[in-house]
C-alpha cells in the first residue's frame, strides 16, 4: 500500500511540472518569470550569461525601410520610465503582422536581452529574434 503522504506529495509536484503548460499565455507569462526570479541557480545562471529576462507590452510598432521598431514598456505601472527602442532587420509580412496584432491586444510578452547586444521578443504562438537597440551597431548584434 502507498502513503497516502507520498501519493499527495508526487501529485502536487506533478501539477507544479505540468500545470504552467496548461495555463493561458499571460498566467504562464508570470510563471516563467516568476520561477526564474526566485530561483537562486537560474539567477547567477542568467547573471553569467548576462541575460535578462522581463515581461514588457508593445508601445508602438512602425515599420521601416530597412525592417521595423518596437518600443517595450515593462508590464507594470510607470513603466514608461523604462521604454526601450528595439529595432529589426527586414522581416517577413507575416511577422509584423504579429507584432501589430500583440499591439493591438496588449498582449504580454517576454523580453530576453542577451548582454545588451540581441533581444527577443516571445508571445503566445511567436518569437520575433534578432532585435537589437535602435543605436546599437549591427556589425556588432551578428558577430
Amino acid at each position: 500500500m502507498i502513503d497516502p503522504f507520498v501519493t499527495a506529495l508526487v501529485l502536487g509536484l506533478l501539477a507544479l511540472a505540468v500545470g504552467p503548460l496548461v495555463l493561458p499565455w499571460p498566467a504562464k507569462l508570470r510563471w516563467m518569470v516568476t520561477a526564474e526570479a526566485v530561483n537562486p541557480l537560474v539567477a547567477v545562471a542568467n547573471a553569467r550569461r548576462r541575460r535578462r529576462t522581463e515581461e514588457v507590452v508593445l508601445v508602438s510598432v512602425d515599420e521601416v525601410v530597412d525592417g521595423f521598431v518596437v518600443v517595450v514598456e515593462p508590464d507594470y505601472p510607470d513603466g514608461h520610465q523604462a521604454r526601450r527602442r528595439l529595432v529589426g532587420t527586414p522581416s517577413s509580412i507575416a511577422k509584423v503582422a504579429t507584432l501589430e496584432g500583440w499591439y493591438r491586444n496588449g498582449t504580454p510578452l517576454l523580453l530576453v536581452d542577451w548582454a545588451g547586444l540581441v533581444a527577443t521578443l516571445q508571445g503566445p504562438h511567436a518569437a520575433i529574434t534578432g532585435l537589437h537597440d535602435r543605436d546599437h551597431d549591427l556589425a556588432l548584434t551578428w558577430s
